[in-house]
């Protein structure tokens, strides 16, 4: 159940579990009302038309066709595989029915709406903070936008806001940090680096609309060798580009696969046969490929009974996912 609407004297009395005149302790107070506040917003028609606005973006972002489709190396995918990254850029991303896949679309926009409420809401929350939204951000060619930019009481510090269900929310609070099966560790890491301000993943879990703030855990011992990885892959991503630009996607394709692969093997997954009540095990996509764009030109896949996972039958060698790509069922042209 939620709480009951802080008074002045009990959000004074919240500020106070926190260091005192900090940005940390509003974003942490901030998050806290977040959750449990009832009632009105103070300021909450002055904001009301930036929220108008940062919901038609998000509109036309998603479901409009005269927003081009940039295809470029993405701060945001940069913990996911190499070969999830440069299909795209090489022209091979999502086919037509899978780029304008509605509940896809909805998921997206879900995101952004709560995104633009959380801007909004922090906006009217504490008028004397200075916000900026979808912060560009840029490293070595790599090009990514930061949620949300907050600065205030002498202090910077950026925000990812997510969106998640309830397993991948209680694993986040668990560990104090997400991973990288969906990229957000790295997304972040990459943010906090490049702007070198301290980061927060603001997660609400979508089935009960609890809400936390994670702080980045920038002590973590092995934060150097992520960033080393990180960086090696971008220098692969790059040499990729240039193959490209100078031989053709061909050749880049094919060093892609042949030199570059890193392709994750298939997980082992169970289900329960609903008539004989025994478990069944079947081999599925890791957690990091599920979305992949052309995922079935990398894997050859089949349905499972009694689950929404994908079967994965074998992983096609070199030749073949070559042969698939181009392909007229999943080529560019």
């Amino acid at each position: 159940m939620p709480t009951k609407k802080p008074t002045p004297s009990g959000r004074v009395a919240l500020r106070n579990r926190y260091p005192q005149g900090t940005l940390d302790a509003v974003l942490r107070t901030f998050v806290w009302e977040l959750e449990n506040h009832q009632g009105t917003w103070e300021n909450a028609e002055k904001v009301a038309p930036l929220y108008g606005r940062l919901l038609k973006h998000s509109f036309m972002r998603q479901f409009s066709d005269k927003v081009p489709n940039v295809e470029r190396i993405r701060m945001s995918a940069l913990g996911m595989p190499v070969v999830y990254q440069m299909l795209p850029v090489l022209g091979y991303g999502k086919l037509p029915e899978e780029a304008h896949d509605i509940s896809t679309l909805e998921t997206f926009h879900y995101g952004d709406a709560y995104e633009a409420r959380v801007f909004s809401l922090l906006k009217a929350f504490d008028p004397s903070l200075k916000l900026q939204n979808d912060k560009e951000v840029i490293h070595n060619n790599v090009y990514g936008h930061a949620d949300i930019l907050v600065q205030g009481y002498g202090e910077t510090a950026v925000l990812e806001v997510k969106t998640v269900n309830s397993m991948y929310f209680s694993g986040m609070v668990k560990r104090g940090y997400p991973t990288d099966d969906r990229g957000y560790f790295s997304q972040l890491a990459m943010y906090s680096r490049v702007l070198g301000v301290p980061g927060y993943w603001l997660v609400k879990n979508k089935e009960t609309h609890q809400v936390v703030l994670l702080p980045f855990p920038s002590d973590l011992p092995w934060l150097p060798k992520l960033y080393s990885d990180i960086d090696r892959k971008i220098e692969t991503m790059q040499l990729l580009l240039n193959i490209k630009s100078e031989h053709g996607t061909h050749d880049a394709l094919l060093s892609l696969m042949n030199a570059f692969d890193d392709r994750p093997e298939p997980i082992t997954a169970y289900i329960t046969d609903k008539n004989t009540r025994q478990k069944i095990r079947f081999d599925t996509l890791p957690e990091n490929m599920k979305y992949c764009p052309r995922k079935e030109a990398l894997y050859e896949l089949g349905e499972q009974e009694f689950s929404k996972k994908a079967k994965v039958l074998r992983v096609f060698e070199h030749d073949e996912v070559i042969a698939n790509l181009e392909s007229l069922d999943y080529g560019t042209t």
